[in-house]
Formats: structure tokens, sequence, C-alpha cells
């Protein structure tokens, strides 16, 4: 029996989701985003925009993930307003991890995120990129009959979701240019002019109010071991309790005032008297 290429399309995203774990990790109830895994979190969700569904995507046969869309609409399915949580990793053909650094860093739950916000076309970003992130929404609001404008404002945050850099998370909001009396012709490239900078922070006001987050694991900005053994600073990424008997501490604590902060995170049934203590180096 000859498989058609639409279904032999959706069987090989389907198998790159599983591979990559973004297969019944995360689910959407009463507007609030649940993922168990990479990360754990939960994502409230203002209710003024409507949950509209999950659409999956792949970045180059390397990685896959999804999207999970929620909306405001004005006159008819005109969009006004869009919050988009994105999960994706690499998959395990792929040696890639996320390397960015966190230089503009905006704290969310527990974790830090790297954030910006931008003007930019987004018909263009999905014609120019097929398949990828952009043109899987806009295939996925068209089919639903919603309409998006092409130039949008976008307020980002992104962060790696595991200590091995393999799987991210990412939220976007976006607000409509117009709404705002403008075209991104009024802003040539390269400019930064203050009724620019004034619509980039009214939509990241905006966009602070559309959502907020809650972290099921701990991120410590406590002094860790460097690849030199010197003590820097930065998030940890800790393992899950039913872990930690069974993996080397990450976090080496050389003076007693830190040893106490870091015990502080611990369970009652732990404590730095305890040989076994997962977040104390003996």
């Amino acid at each position: 029996m000859k498989m058609s290429a639409s279904l032999l399309a959706l069987l090989v995203l389907y198998v790159s989701l599983l591979v990559s774990g973004q297969i019944r990790q995360a689910r959407v109830e009463h507007n609030s985003f649940f993922s168990s895994d990479n990360p754990r979190i939960t994502v409230e969700v203002d209710r003024k925009l409507k949950y509209v569904g999950s659409v999956p995507f792949t970045i180059d046969h390397e990685a896959a993930g999804y999207r999970y869309i929620f909306v405001q609409t004005n006159h008819g399915r005109h969009i006004a307003q869009m919050f988009i949580i994105q999960q994706e990793g690499f998959l395990a053909t792929s040696n890639d991890t996320y390397k960015y650094p966190i230089t503009r860093p905006v704290r969310l739950g527990n974790f830090e995120y790297q954030h910006s916000v931008f003007l930019y076309d987004n018909s263009a970003a999905a014609r120019e990129q097929p398949g990828k992130e952009a043109w899987a929404t806009q295939q996925f609001l068209a089919d639903r009959g919603y309409s998006l404008d092409s130039e949008l404002i976008m307020s980002r945050f992104a962060r790696p979701a595991d200590s091995q850099h393999k799987h991210e998370i990412i939220f976007f909001y976006f607000e409509n240019l117009a709404s705002y009396g403008h075209k991104l012709t009024d802003f040539p490239e390269g400019t930064d002019s203050p009724e620019k900078q004034n619509i980039k922070a009214r939509v990241d006001e905006n966009c602070r109010g559309a959502f907020h987050v809650t972290d099921k694991n701990r991120s410590l900005s406590l002094a860790r071991p460097g690849l030199n053994g010197a003590l820097t600073s930065g998030p940890v990424f800790m393992p899950p309790a039913a872990h930690w008997a069974r993996q080397a501490c990450p976090i080496s604590a050389r003076r007693e005032e830190t040893r106490k902060t870091l015990c502080r995170f611990c369970p009652p049934e732990w404590s730095c008297e305890d040989k076994c203590c997962p977040r104390v180096s003996r």
C-alpha cells in the first residue's frame, strides 16, 4: 500500500517530536499551560487571550517542537494581540545545543530569560522560511479563519529548558504595528528613534501583564565550580528529587555561609550533616 506524501510528512514529524521529547508532555486547561518536562512549568495566560490550539514544527531536520497559541481578536477574526508558548528540542540525531548567552536577562519565575523587543515583517519571515515556526503558525491561523497583520511588534523571552541545553522554552507576545499608527517604513533599519523606543516599551509593558510563569524546578544563582575549579555565579539546574542520590552534586560549597544557604533548599530529610546531602560537596 502506497503512503501519500502528506501522510508520510506527518509521520516523520510525529516521530521527530517523539524523539525530541515534545509529545504528550504539555497541555492547556482553563487558559493555563502545564508542562511536565523540559521544563516543568505552569504558565497562566490572561483570559482575554483565547487558546486556539497547538501547531507542530520542525527546524532544518535538527530540532522539533510545538507552539501553543493564544489570541485576542477585534473585528471579525482579526488578531489584535497574540501570545505563543514555544517548546522545542534538538533531535536525538543532532549533537547541537542551545548555546546563546543571556546578555539581556529578565527573570520569569525562578529563571532568567534572554529578552528582546523588535519590529518585523511576519509575512516575509514566513515566506523566507517555509515549514518553520512563522510559516506553520501563519498556516494554522489561516486554516481557522484568523487574519494576522504582516507588520508586528514582538516581545520575546527565551532560555534553555534543561541542564544539557538540548531543549528550549520561548514566550512570544505580539501586537500590530498599525495599532500605534505606524508602518515599518517609518523606522528605517538600524535606526532607534524615541517614538520606536516608546512603542516597544508600551508593547513590552502590555506583555508583562499577559502571562505569569511558575516553575516546578529551582534555579540557584549561587557560587558553583567553573571548569578550572574556581567559583563562578549563575543559575544552577538541579536534578529532580528522585535523582539527587544518583547524581553528582553540581555545586561546590566552599564557605560555611554558602553551605547553609544551599541547604535551605533541601527537603526536610536532608541536612548538611547527612553524608548523602546532594547539595554539599564533601
